[in-house]
C-alpha cells in the first residue's frame, strides 16, 4: 500500500520562494493558482475512503493520503505556481506501490485491489482551478474456469498469468514497467479462478497452470497458453477508459479458449471460441 502521508485540512501550499508574499496590488501573475479537486461524485467508487491526491506543478509533485470517508467536505486543496498543472487520484491502492508518479503492482501471491485512476492535466493561470474528479477502472478481472477440473484437482492447481506490464502511469494512465506474473484466487461460489490485471499494452498475455503433486509445488507448469489473442478476437480493449472484464473458458481435454468480454457499462458481451 502508498506509505501514509499527512492530510492538510485547509489550503496546502507548496514550498515555493514568493508565493506567500502576493497582494492584490501586485503583478498577479507571480501569484499562486489555488488548485482544487472535487471529490464530491466519488462515494461509489470502491476505496473512496482511502483515496492518494497528486498534483504535479512547475515546483514539483505533491502527494497526500486523503481519508473522505472522515472529511465533511469533498475536497481538497493546493496552491502551486501559475501555468502547467496535472493532478490525479487514485482509489484502491491495495497490494501496490507508489514511486512519484507511477504505481506498481507488488510481486508476490496478494491479488491488487480494485484500482480506479483519475487525472487531468491544464493551463492553470489565474487565481482559482477546479478539478472534477471522475475516477477510471484500471483493471480486469479475468474469471478462469476449466470444464472438468474436480474440486480435488482445483485444490492443487495454480493458475498464474505472466503479463508485459506491473506498472501505471498516473498522470497519462498508461500502462508501463516490466514483466511481472499475476497470482489467481479460487472462488468456491463459482467453482473458478480470479486473476486481476492491471492495466497492459498490447503483448503476449500467457496463462500458466501449475499442479502440485506429492513432492510439493510443482516449478515447471503443465499447461502454458498464450489468450491475448483470444481476448483481442473477443472485442477486448486494453485502451478503454473503463476496462472490461472477461471470462475465459480452457477446456484442458480439447485444448479449446473460448473468452467472454464483461463489459463494466453493461453495454453488451462478445463471445468467441479458438
Amino acid at each position: 500500500m502508498i506509505a501514509n502521508v499527512k492530510f492538510v485540512r485547509a489550503a496546502a501550499l507548496l514550498s515555493v520562494p514568493g508565493l506567500l508574499s502576493c497582494s492584490v496590488k501586485e503583478d498577479r501573475s507571480v501569484c499562486p493558482c489555488y488548485v482544487s479537486m472535487d471529490f464530491e461524485n466519488v462515494r461509489s467508487v470502491p476505496g473512496f475512503e482511502n483515496t492518494v491526491a497528486l498534483v504535479e506543478s512547475l515546483y514539483g509533485l505533491s502527494v497526500q493520503r486523503l481519508d473522505l470517508a472522515e472529511q465533511e467536505y469533498r475536497e481538497y486543496e493546493v496552491a502551486v505556481p501559475r501555468g502547467k498543472v496535472c493532478a490525479s487520484a487514485v482509489f484502491g491502492d491495495d497490494g501496490m506501490t507508489l514511486s512519484s508518479d507511477t504505481l506498481y503492482v507488488d510481486a508476490g501471491n496478494a491479488v491488487m485491489g480494485s484500482l480506479f485512476v483519475w487525472s487531468e492535466c491544464a493551463e492553470c493561470n489565474g487565481d482559482s482551478y477546479r478539478f472534477e474528479v471522475r475516477p477510471h477502472k484500471q483493471y480486469c478481472d479475468l474469471t478462469l474456469i476449466m470444464p472438468g477440473l474436480d474440486v480435488a484437482a482445483a485444490g492443487n492447481c495454480r493458475p498464474l498469468l505472466r503479463a508485459g506490464c506491473n506498472a501505471l502511469s498516473l498522470f497519462d494512465l498508461q500502462a508501463c514497467g516490466s514483466a511481472c506474473a499475476i497470482p489467481s484466487v479460487w472462488m468456491e461460489d463459482r467453482k473458478a479462478y480470479l486473476l486481476r490485471i492491471p492495466r497492459q499494452m498490447q503483448g503476449p498475455l500467457v496463462l500458466e497452470l501449475y499442479f502440485d503433486g506429492n513432492e510439493g509445488p510443482a516449478m515447471v507448469p503443465s499447461v502454458a497458453v498464450d489468450i491475448s489473442e483470444a481476448l483481442q478476437a473477443g472485442g477486448y480493449d486494453w485502451g478503454k477508459e473503463d476496462l472490461d472484464d472477461a471470462e475465459v473458458v480452457l477446456d484442458l481435454s480439447s485444448a479449446e479458449v473460448s473468452v467472454e468480454v464483461v463489459g463494466w457499462t453493461g453495454d453488451g458481451t462478445i463471445h468467441v471460441e479458438i
